[in-house]
Parts: structure tokens; C-alpha cells; sequence
């Protein structure tokens, strides 16, 4: 259902969510108001009450930076001098300490050279698992899009000015699927009732009652009926802290993250610029209300699949704007559950990059690689491609709205693709953007829809749980026939079906999980043709024989092209510079207009000169020029100094 209000007239800027119009429907959109719901509540803040730690250049800094950072209290800036320093062991920020900041000499003065054997940096917050209690609090009603107050049976493991994680129930119901309901798919067994549930939402407890939290944010999206959800506490929260003005060098060691942030609300990386590490420039894990900004991040070392320039995992509200991140593979990478986080006007391009063999490789912005992500915005980016890969799962009621996304490389003439919507994705709204340049290579076609997941080039026949067309593997249920050990035995499957294009000379990962959803287990095995699987290998004890099981056949499973992909997907006023149009199906209806933002109110104060709305599919810069498209935003122009 479309909003009825007015809708906004040329490239007016959003003012409010309730004036929010054009074709993208009221039930895919959120409030991403920076300062307000997204990003630092109130902006970061600018911090004067310095610590200034002596330094001498080209020594080792850890043992003094560590030892100022422990004598710091709320409010306090602990202040680096100009020069390049070594750091022979990784800074700590623990939860003690909330409310800092770590801050160096501004435009890159501060040098930290990480020395061999350390393996993070710099470690913001600390670390552990939302599992008290152990089976979570029911929350009894609250929960729908929108709602501030969650009901619970007891508040007794809350805390008000605490973070807690809420896990909603998958959606895997084939009625209600085949109604209209989106599928919450995790292809490894991630299950609300294991308490590994992929659809979540961090929100921090503003107030309670014996029996009510009042929340912050509200619930971001709109549950379907029957399907429950519960709350987790965490023992702590690290508040408030940010790091600023810094350059982290990882040339000489293998660097894990540049800067790892754990379970952050508020706080904030800074004017970072962070270089040559083996996997992560910046690592988030359970972050609430946090933002990087103006940051850069150049050459990852390493290869394999565990790294990327910016990780987001099970983040809410969380702002990403302005930042470069090239020579990474990938750019970006947005997981487990992530929801209602902005990604604005940064500039994601890789290579040359020399790994897997010499090929050069293009994922710069994986908007979904761990379920279950959604109600993310995606806006003004500078980016050679965009993905929802599929390979754990789904994600559902993202926005990509007023981006280039080029499919090119910037002064080499290297070309890839623009789009990969692949399978569980679903309700993405595509508006807006302006797509590839005209002497790309790859046809004129950018989009790509319900393939299976990443890593593969082929489908196995085609789904549409829609109309009633699962995948095979679709609900796989065994039972353990032989034990011949704790790990070792047999299961034979019951209902369902064996993997697509799978044959006895292919390994396969598979997850197995008694039928009440818990006591998951991990198996490695071959899934011949035939009802029955044997193994060795299990990763956790085995139930007893006779017990039934759930079946999960991980990455590799589920091959079938999603068709339903396509039919959810919005696709509007986006321009194809290859073909010099927007295509007329994607035309705006009468009466559509699209606003200049769909999170900032105004032009941002730090665009300058620069034209904004940046990218306007009505008014297109001169792609004919390659370089035109990074000179409309301020990450572009520093990109091309």
C-alpha cells in the first residue's frame, strides 16, 4: 500500500516518514534520519578534555597509549601526537572504559605501524554472546512494526540503558508462504527455537515496568501473525566511544581487523584510514546506533573469503556514509541479521587485486551473505556492483535508491556485472539509480534474478514458493537409523529430497537438528542418490537411534532458480547509460516524483559545492567521462586525488 499524503514534488528533500512518497511502497521504508533513529543519536559528539600521551617517534606506543586509556574517564580524549609509531601488541578499549575517545593529530598525521604477532590493532568494546537466558524472555505482545513497548512475562534480566538482542521467529510456513508471507530461510539451520534465529534486532531498553521495555528503536519491521519472537540480555553495553584521526598501517603483520568494534552503542570510527590488512579493515559485531565516516580503507593483503574492508554483523540503526574503501574484496560486506543501517555516498571499488589465481575480482557492495537482513538503505553510493549472493540465506525490504553503479573499473578496462539479486531475496526496491557506462562490455541487461548462491554457475530447474513450487530440499526431514559412535553413523531421509545436481562424488556440508529444533549438528558427508546418508564426522554428539531429524543442505543446496526473486523486486526510473534510457516498464507513474534523499532532510552540509541530489536518473551527468560520476560526491573527489 502506497502512501496517500502528497507526494513530493521534483527533488525535494524528504521532511518527515509520513511524507515519504514516489513508488516505493509505505511497508518497505523506515526512518534512517541520521542523528535521530540512524547513525549516533545527536550526532558524534565533539569531545575537548584532552590526555595528550607523550610519544617518541618510530618507538614502540602500545604500553603509553594502553596506560592512558586505562587512567581516562567519561568524557575524556585521549590524544595522539603527529609522527608514526609502532604498535608491537593490539589497543583496548574494554567496556570499563565508555565514553572515550582515542583520538590522533587530524589530516592523517598520526602513524601507528602494527608490528609482527598482533592480530587486532585496535579492539573497541568487549565481546559476548546474547544467551541470557538461555532460552530467552517470550515477548508477549510489541511485537510489530513501529512498537516502542514490548510486553514480557518479566523484566527481571533487563536493564534500562542496556542493549538487548530480539529474535523473531523464522517465516517457513508453506500456506503462508504461498499467501504472500516472505520466507526467512536459513540454508545451515540457523533456528528461532536453537536460539540461532537470522532474523533479529538489537534495540537498547529505555524504560520498564514488571511486565513492559520501552525500546529504542522501534520495531523496525512488520512480523507476520503467530510467528513469535524473544528477548536476550548481555551482561554489558560499551557506550559512547569512538577512535579518530588515525592512520593503521598492518603492512608487517597479518591483521585480522584494523579496528574491531563488539557490541558498540553509539560510538563511532572516524576519519580512519586503515591499510594492508590480511581480512577486515573494520569489523562490527552487534552494534547499535554506531557510524563510520570519512574513513578509507586500501589494500587488503590476504585472499579467501573471510575479509572484506567494512564487516556488519547483526547491526540496527547504524550509519556508513562517506567513506572510501578500495583494493578489498569485497568493499562491503552486510550479515546476520543487519537491519534499518544506511550505507551513503562512499565510494567501493577493487583492484588490481592478484588473488585466487590472478583473477581480477568486482564484489564491492554484498548487501546480504548471512541472513537475515533487511530494511537497509542504500544511497548515493559510488559502487561497481551491488549483490544479495544467497549464500547462507535471505534478506528482504532493502532500498538502493540514487546510486552509480558502474560494473566498471575506474582507469582499467575491466567490466563485471551490475546486479545479483539471488534466491531468499525478496520486496528489494531498486529506484533511481543510474547503472553502468556506455562502453561496458557485459550487454545491456544489468540485472540478474533467483540464481542460486554465490560460487557456482548453474540452476537445477526453477522454485516459486509462491505458487507452491518449493525447492527440493525444501523442509528435508531423516531419521537416525545407525549409531555407530558419537559421530559416526547413518540418517535416512523421510521427506523431501536430496540436493539438485548433487552426485555420490560430491561432498556435501549438511546440518541436522532434532525435530523439537534444537541439538544442531554438523556433518560432512556424501549425499548420493538414495534415502540414505552415511558419515563420520559429526560435529557434536549424536541424539539416539530413532530420533527424528530436520535436514539442512547448506550452501551447496537448494540450486533451483528463485523465480520469485524477479516478482518481488521494484525496479523504477533507474537509467541504463549503455542503452542511454530508462527502460519505459520502469517509469514513473503519473504523479510519481522521487525526493532528493530518502534519510538526509537537507544537503548535507559536507557535499560543499557538489550538486545534490548527487545522482539524478532525470538529469544524468556526462558518462561519457569516466571519472564524472566519483566528482558528485565528496568520497569520490578525495578518491581521485
Amino acid at each position: 500500500m502506497k502512501l496517500s499524503l502528497p507526494i513530493l514534488v521534483g527533488v525535494t528533500v524528504w521532511s518527515a516518514i509520513t511524507a515519504w512518497g514516489g513508488p516505493i511502497p509505505e511497508a518497505r521504508l523506515t526512518d534512517w534520519t541520521p542523528g535521530v533513529q540512524t547513525g549516533v543519536v545527536g550526532g558524534i559528539p565533539v569531545r575537548t578534555k584532552l590526555i595528550k600521551v607523550a610519544l617518541t617517534p618510530q618507538t614502540n606506543a602500545a604500553a603509553a597509549i594502553q596506560a592512558a586509556i586505562n587512567s581516562a574517564k567519561p568524557g575524556d580524549v585521549v590524544s595522539l601526537p603527529a609522527g608514526t609509531f609502532k604498535l608491537t601488541a593490539g589497543i583496548g578499549i574494554p567496556t570499563a572504559k565508555s565514553g572515550i575517545t582515542l583520538r590522533g593529530a587530524p589530516d592523517g598525521q598520526t602513524r601507528l605501524e602494527v608490528q609482527p604477532g598482533v592480530t587486532n590493532p585496535i579492539t573497541v568494546g568487549t565481546g559476548f554472546s546474547y544467551n541470557y537466558p538461555p532460552n530467552g524472555v517470550p515477548i508477549v505482545a510489541g511485537n510489530k512494526k513501529g512498537s516502542r513497548t514490548l510486553t514480557v512475562g518479566s523484566t527481571a534480566d533487563f536493564t534500562v540503558g542496556s542493549m538487548i538482542l530480539i529474535m523473531f521467529e523464522e517465516q517457513t510456513n508453506d500456506a503462508a508462504i504461498k499467501a504472500g508471507a516472505i520466507p526467512v530461510v536459513s540454508v545451515v539451520g540457523f533456528n528461532y527455537k536453537g536460539n540461532q534465529g537470522s532474523l533479529i534486532q538489537m534495540v537498547e531498553v529505555k524504560a520498564k515496568t514488571a511486565s513492559t521495555l520501552t525500546i529504542f528503536p522501534p520495531i523496525l519491521r512488520q512480523h507476520d501473525a503467530g510467528l513469535a519472537a524473544k528477548a536476550f540480555a548481555g551482561p554489558w553495553v560499551n557506550k559512547d566511544m569512538g577512535v579518530e584521526d588515525l592512520v593503521i598501517d598492518c603492512e608487517k603483520s597479518a591483521v585480522f581487523a584494523g579496528i574491531y568494534l563488539q557490541q558498540g552503542m553509539g560510538c563511532w570510527v572516524k576519519n580512519i584510514k586503515i591499510l594492508n590488512t590480511s581480512n577486515y579493515g573494520i569489523y562490527f559485531q552487534n552494534g547499535l546506533n554506531c557510524e563510520v565516516r570519512g574513513c578509507e580503507i586500501r589494500l587488503r593483503k590476504g585472499g579467501g573469503s573471510n575479509g572484506s574492508g567494512l564487516l556488519v554483523n547483526s547491526t540496527t540503526a547504524s550509519l556508513f556514509e562517506d567513506n572510501i574503501i578500495v583494493d578489498v574484496f569485497p568493499c562491503v560486506e552486510v550479515n546476520a541479521g543487519s537491519t534499518g543501517n544506511v550505507f551513503g555516498y562512499n565510494v567501493l571499488e577493487n583492484g588490481p587485486l592478484n588473488l585466487y589465481g590472478g583473477r581480477y575480482l568486482f564484489d564491492t557492495l554484498i548487501a546480504n551473505h548471512g541472513p537475515h537482513n533487511c530494511f537497509n538503505l542504500y544511497e548515493g553510493n559510488v559502487t561497481a556492483n551491488i549483490k544479495w549472493d544467497g549464500y547462507f540465506g535471505g534478506a528482504s525490504e532493502d532500498t538502493v535508491f540514487r546510486n552509480w553503479i558502474h560494473g566498471s573499473h575506474k582507469d582499467r578496462e575491466m567490466y563485471t556485472y551490475i546486479t545479483s539479486f539471488n534466491r531468499f531475496t525478496r520486496d528489494i526496491s531498486f529506484v533511481g539509480n543510474l547503472l553502468m557506462r556506455p562502453d561496458h562490455t557485459g550487454g545491456t541487461d544489468p540485472y540478474s534474478f533467483g540464481n542460486p548462491n554465490i560460487g557456482n554457475g548453474f540452476s537445477a530447474g526453477e522454485a516459486s514458493p509462491s505458487v507452491g513450487k518449493f525447492w527440493v530440499n525444501w523442509k528435508t526431514t531423516a531419521t537416525l537409523t545407525e549409531r555407530s559412535s558419537d559421530t559416526a553413523g547413518r540418517i535416512t531421509v523421510s521427506a523431501g529430497n536430496l540436493s539438485a545436481g548433487i552426485n555420490d562424488k560430491n561432498a556435501q556440508y549438511l546440518t541436522i537438528r532434532s525435530a523439537d529444533g534444537a541439538n544442531a549438528t554438523g556433518i560432512q558427508a556424501f549425499a548420493q542418490k538414495g534415502a540414505v546418508i552415511a558419515f563420520n564426522n559429526a560435529s557434536a554428539a549424536l541424539p539416539s537411534v530413532g530420533t527424528p531429524l530436520q535436514l539442512w543442505w547448506g550452501s551447496a543446496g537448494y540450486q533451483e532458480r528463485d523465480m520469485d526473486v524477479r516478482k518481488t523486486t521494484l525496479l523504477k526510473a533507474n537509467r541504463n547509460f549503455k542503452t542511454g534510457v530508462i527502460p519505459p516498464e520502469e517509469a514513473l507513474s503519473a504523479g510519481e516524483t522521487l525526493p532528493a534523499s530518502l534519510y538526509h532532510k537537507a544537503k548535507p552540509t559536507w557535499f560543499g559545492d557538489l550538486p545534490f541530489p548527487a545522482f539524478d536518473p532525470a538529469n544524468p551527468f556526462d558518462a561519457t567521462d569516466p571519472l564524472a560520476g566519483y566528482k558528485r560526491i565528496p568520497a569520490g573527489v578525495r578518491f581521485l586525488r
